[in-house]
């Protein structure tokens, strides 16, 4: 994974690293899940993306003034 390639990193810094990254709707919700992997990081911050985009194409919400 992009993450760590090498697989040398802890788990907790590659989730650390991942939550960094995200879009900041996603980082609060994602963050407070404490997950375990970041594989469970990853599924719970998709889980959001979807529910955000109910009705509409991938986020096409970020798109709209004043949707969140």
């Amino acid at each position: 994974k992009r993450l760590d390639s090498q697989r040398m990193r802890q788990e907790v810094n590659k989730i650390a690293e991942f939550i960094e990254g995200l879009r900041s709707e996603f980082i609060i919700t994602v963050q407070s899940s404490l997950s375990r992997t970041v594989d469970e990081a990853i599924n719970k911050a998709l889980t959001l993306e979807t529910a955000y985009s109910i009705g509409m194409e991938l986020s096409t919400y970020s798109m709209i003034p004043n949707y969140l």
